[in-house]
């Protein structure tokens, strides 16, 4: 079972998985996915913070924003154009925050901890 300083990344696109991973690495535990059954199976399992790039994903994605957010996990959603339209899609599925790629590591991490403080390691 995990704790609630598990952070699920879901990206498509392998590269963009493994930079997401990396700058969340440093205080969280990261768990990658790359499709939307995967991380569905996941959802009940103590998840302290979603990271859903949507690029790559239709508009079922959504369904899954809105999954964590019932279950009160909090949603940061990254997408290359972030149009009104994809902004309000995004928070009425239960986003707290939306992003723009590219985005700095430091502007992740910082919205990431707003949500999810991080645990020093021992």
């Amino acid at each position: 079972m995990s704790d609630h300083r598990t952070v699920v990344v879901l990206a498509v696109n392998p590269r963009n998985r493994e930079l997401l991973a990396a700058a969340l690495d440093d205080g969280y535990t990261v768990e990658r996915f790359s499709d939307l059954s995967c991380v569905e199976r996941r959802l009940d399992d103590g998840i302290g913070l979603a990271v859903v790039d949507v690029d790559g994903f239709d508009r079922s994605v959504l369904s899954v924003v809105e999954s964590f957010h019932t279950r009160g996990t909090p949603v940061v959603v990254l997408s290359r154009r972030v149009s009104s339209v994809l902004r309000r899609r995004a928070m009425d599925a239960g986003a707290l925050v939306v992003l723009e790629k590219p985005v700095s590591r430091a502007e992740l991490t910082h919205r990431v901890q707003m949500l999810l403080p991080a645990n020093p390691r021992p």
